[in-house]
């Protein structure tokens, strides 16, 4: 990890420029099933995206406490 502003290592995730790594992806796709359809498998890279969009989000504190989403959800 040469460059600390562009990549981190948070929570066994490589967080490079807010996207996931391709060995990210492939270990990833090497824990589903052996026989699945490419809907499952698109299905299952947007699931691993929106986690890791997540792990940022709070790692970069931009998150909401319960009472700040409510206040947003009831405008």
């Amino acid at each position: 990890m040469s460059d600390q502003k562009t990549m981190e290592k948070i929570n066994g995730f490589i967080i490079f420029n807010k996207m996931i790594t391709k060995t990210q992806i492939i270990n990833s796709l090497d824990k589903l099933p052996e026989n699945l359809t490419i809907d499952q498998v698109i299905d299952h890279l947007i699931f691993v995206e929106k986690v890791q969009k997540g792990l940022d989000d709070s790692v970069y504190g931009r998150i909401s406490t319960k009472e700040e989403a409510r206040q947003k959800l009831n405008k």
